[in-house]
Order: C-alpha cells, then structure tokens, then sequence
C-alpha cells in the first residue's frame, strides 16, 4: 500500500508539471530561424514541402560550401535564407567558383552576410554591388519577371543589378549575373515563410526560379543558420527527456518501476535448483494406484490391466516364434 500511494504521488506531479507548461503560441514565438525545420511562422517547412513535391531534386544542404558539386553534376540551385554565420576564406571562393560554373544562388534577406578573413568590406553582398536599406515594416505586392510576390523588402541599390521587383521604395529583388550563373537578391527574410505562404503565392515563383534553371535540382542552406547535420538517435532522446513530455514519460517510469520493484520483492531471494534425481519405477506405479484408487477408477483400471496383460502376452508369443 504505501508504494501504491507513493506511485500515484508521482503520477500526481507529472499532471501537475504538465499543467503548468507553457502553451503552443509561446514555444512558437521563440524560434525566429527561417529554418525548414520549424512549423512555427517564421520557419519555412511549408515551403521546403511545397519545393519537394514539385522539384523532386530538393535536399537541405548542412556542411561548409567547400562541399558543394559542380552545378552539373549537382543541385544547380542554392536557397539561403537569413543567414546567420559567417563565410570563411575557403568558403568564399567555393561558391564564387561554383556561381560563375552555372550555379544559380538565392539569397533572402536583409541584413549583411558576413566574411571572416581580411575581406573588404566584410560583407559577402557587397563583394558582388549589393547593397541593403532599412527594411519595410509592411508587406506589399510587387509585380515583377516571373510573377509577383508579397514581400516586407527593404530598398536595395548596387551596380551591374537587372531590377526583378520594383515598387515606390526602389528595387527590392535584383540578379547580378556572374560567369555562367547568377546571384538573385530577394531583400525580406520571411519571403517564403510559413505565415508569408498562407496570404501568397510567394512559393510559385521559387519553384519556377528553381525549376526552370539548369537541372532544376535545388538545396536549402540549414549549415549557415547553425545546423551543422542530422542528430543521432541518443540526441533525439535526451532533447525528448528536456521536454515538458519527456519530464512526464521520466515520472511515469519512475512510478512503473517503484511498483515492479515492489512486486518482486514478494518471491524473495534467487534460489539455485535442487539436482534432478533418477525416480524410481516402483514410486511412479504407486503413484499411478494411488491416483486410480482415489478416482475409484475400478472398470478403468480393469481395462488398463487387461490391454497390458494382453500386450504383454502377445509380445512374449512374438518373441518365442523369433
């Protein structure tokens, strides 16, 4: 009994913790990552969803870009959205190499991407005349090559740019051509949002983008948003157990486990076997006249006697003719 209340005493703090834990909207507003992992509105699995189902070439890139293929043995599309880590020296000149071989990179956001190194200006947008103001606050409709989208863009300026969407403020998309491929500037991070995705078409436009150029195969950079690769099984588990959910399943075991260990006390200690000993054939026939004699089995035993008497003799004839 008083494991029993114990039990249910940690039952009672898992309902309670539970109770307690924050709700959706909250968790959601933490995460502000364009990811492609993140449901929330600022994440962008809508869109990756979208882009796999028509471009059946669509992966997530989560390496450095020394790693990249050439765009024809490769995806020839490159989506990078927001990022938030900085390019090295070696990676700087991969993707410069791997743009002017064909690659086709698209780059949303509004803020500067940063290089590590002796880089002037630091700033990887910059290095190809690309320049960002201050982001807009609302999001309008602009009408450009391709289609339209609904965008909250800040203006953007540089040289050797074609416009792509234009509004009051300037231009707000614009592709620098470099070698064989191009770099497409789109100045709102959230472009391909979840959120963006319910009030627009936004995601018809990448696809064509996407689909349209060289092989039409294209990849969505995670590694310069801070995923660096897929976590092991042992990962999953223990960021499963920080949760309020994996709290609950810890309480829950603890309570299984307190009322098994309780149980089994009741067998006592493991006891070794006795040895098996060869029985005696007089004890199992005593057995057996013991077990007729109280069934009062007398017409049964009769007949048993009779078919025995009967096999014996007739085993006994066999073996004299032999």
């Amino acid at each position: 009994m008083p494991v029993l209340v114990l039990c249910a005493a940690v039952v009672a703090l898992g309902v309670l913790f539970l109770g307690r834990a924050p709700s959706a909207p909250a968790r959601q507003a933490t995460e502000t990552r364009p990811t492609t992992f993140s449901p929330d509105p600022n994440g962008t699995r809508a869109m990756y969803l979208v882009l796999a189902h028509f471009l059946p070439g669509t992966g997530r890139w989560m390496k450095p870009m020394q790693g990249l293929e050439a765009p024809d043995a490769g995806p020839s599309t490159l989506l990078v959205l927001q990022p938030t880590v900085a390019l090295v020296d070696a990676e700087v000149r991969v993707l410069d190499n791997w743009v002017s071989k064909g690659g086709q990179l698209i780059i949303a956001t509004d803020r500067p991407w940063r290089m590590e190194g002796a880089w002037k200006p630091p700033d990887y947008l910059a290095r190809h005349g690309l320049r960002i103001g201050s982001p807009s606050a609302e999001a309008r409709r602009y009408d450009g090559e391709g289609g339209s989208l609904v965008l909250a863009a800040s203006p953007l300026s540089g040289r050797w740019l074609d416009a792509l969407f234009t509004g009051p403020e300037g231009m707000v998309g614009a592709v620098r051509h470099v070698g064989a491929g191009r770099i497409i500037l789109i100045t709102d991070p959230h472009a391909w949002s979840n959120a963006r995705l319910k009030e627009s078409n936004n995601a018809a436009w990448l696809v064509l983008a996407a689909g349209s150029w060289k092989n039409g195969r294209l990849l969505v950079d995670e590694y310069h948003l801070g995923y660096t690769g897929g976590r092991s099984s042992l990962q999953l588990i223990l960021a499963f157990l920080g949760t309020y959910w994996g709290m609950a399943v810890l309480q829950l075991g603890l309570a299984a486990a307190l009322y098994l260990l309780a149980r089994v006390r009741h067998f006592g200690p493991a006891r070794d076997l006795p040895r098996e000993r060869v029985q005696d054939p007089l004890e199992r026939i005593r057995g057996i006249a013991a077990f007729l004699q109280a069934a009062r089995a007398r017409e049964f035993s009769a007949q048993a006697i009779a078919q025995l008497a009967g096999a014996r003799r007739y085993t006994h004839r066999k073996e004299s003719n032999t």
